[in-house]
């Protein structure tokens, strides 16, 4: 049999033994859990500065697009149309063309053949290097009280707009029983202009009504 310090001695190493073992497994399990909270921070570090790109990415990507839409909104902005000064050549109640019709005239040899398709031709010249001659006919009528006015000429986008008013007689109105072949004729100084007419017709109230 064991004597008892013997015993006693075994014992004591044992539990050393033990506590010793259960020290180096504390360790063991210190470390394991200090590396997955390294790992879990290490991690979450990324996941931020990750999200942090693409926040500064996304904001990039919408000011590019809202540069790009003021970009195309001003683009589409078109100018205002602006007068354009015209010279009063000639315009009579008589002597105009029979066929109503509005013209433009760029060249000497377009004047020539317009003025010859007038009953009572007026004298004109003009500098077509410079110069535009804008035309209106009415055309012939039986009677009086019938007119054409060129009431203003508009630019807009190189495009000139020529605006014409012609005015007829109320069907009530005592008139000159006389034929008349109202025209109106202008220049501006716009050489080889790409022009188009509006025109508006209004009836002429009688007198006194």
């Amino acid at each position: 049999m064991l004597s008892f310090p013997l015993l006693h001695h075994m014992i004591a190493q044992r539990i050393v033994h033990r506590q010793s073992s259960a020290l180096v497994g504390g360790a063991v399990i210190i470390l394991l859990i200090a590396g997955l909270g390294f790992l879990f921070l290490t991690n979450t570090g990324a996941g931020n500065s990750d999200r942090e790109n693409d926040s500064g990415n996304n904001g990039a990507g919408m000011s590019t697009t809202s540069s790009s839409t003021s970009s195309s909104s001003s683009s589409s902005v078109q100018s205002s149309a602006g007068a354009v000064l015209f010279t009063e050549v000639s315009k009579g109640q008589y002597g105009g063309s029979t066929d109503r019709g509005f013209r433009t005239v760029t060249s000497s040899t377009a004047l020539t053949a317009l003025l010859s398709t007038m009953e009572n031709p007026p004298s004109i010249s003009a500098n077509f290097d410079t110069s535009t001659i804008l035309v209106a006919f009415a055309g012939e009528k039986i009677t009086g009280g019938y007119s054409i006015d060129i009431t203003g000429v508009t630019e807009q986008n190189g495009v000139i707009t020529v605006q014409v008013l012609e005015k007829k007689p109320d069907t009530e109105c005592l008139v000159a029983q006389v034929v008349t072949s109202p025209y109106h004729i202008v220049l501006i100084r716009e050489p080889n202009a790409d022009v188009e007419f509006e025109i508006k017709e209004e009836v002429e109230l009688c007198p006194g009504s």
